[in-house]
């Protein structure tokens, strides 16, 4: 299985908005999360290829380096989830993952586990602590679904895959269900950012 990884990222400016009241530079808060969620996909060889998707040049300038940079065409994360997939389905990719930005205590081992629960025509799951959100998502084939990322959005993806007659599995670990939303995900997870590039 051709395997590629894309990471939706917002525009600096508009990143983390939820922190806004807390006394971080969001943009570098950013940055320090994506690179420690490109280590853990590298590291995991689990994938193919992997890409960023923003809006910002500055996010794309960041990453050249270590994922192919592809400038968002469109407005949201659902539509950055889509532009991922029609790059996929391009590269001749058989299934896309979709990592968020904001998983800092995400290992190569998590990236793993994913792949290995994926066939053609399955869409793996893997939802944040309140099982409200969904913070990966493997889709196989790329496309096989209309991303649905936002409120509910584990529910919403489990409806989305079986009205479209794929198989869904779930992907459950405390390191990729950990995001970064409040002010003690922020205080917790500084201790890891510190020794990010």
């Amino acid at each position: 299985m051709r395997l590629l990884a894309a990471v939706p990222i917002k525009a600096l400016d508009e990143a983390k908005s939820r922190l806004q009241e807390e006394d971080v530079d969001r943009g570098r808060l950013t940055l320090a999360m994506l690179d420690r969620v490109l280590d853990a996909i590298h590291a995991s060889r689990a994938v193919n290829g992997i890409v960023v998707v923003s809006p910002d040049p500055d996010v794309l300038r960041h990453v050249e380096s270590r994922a192919t940079p592809v400038l968002q065409r469109t407005s949201g994360l659902n539509e950055a989830a889509e532009e991922a997939a029609m790059w996929a389905v391009c590269d001749g990719a058989d299934a896309l993952l979709i990592v968020h930005g904001d998983l800092p205590w995400l290992t190569p081992e998590d990236v793993s586990a994913m792949r290995s629960l994926a066939d053609e025509g399955t869409v793996v799951l893997a939802p944040d602590r309140a099982e409200k959100g969904t913070n990966m998502l493997l889709a196989s084939p790329p496309a096989a679904i209309h991303y649905k990322f936002g409120p509910d959005s584990f529910a919403r993806h489990q409806s989305e895959a079986r009205a479209e007659g794929l198989h869904v599995r779930m992907y459950r670990s405390e390191s990729a269900a950990r995001d970064v939303d409040t002010a003690e995900d922020l205080a917790a997870c500084m201790p890891l950012l510190a020794t990010c590039r």
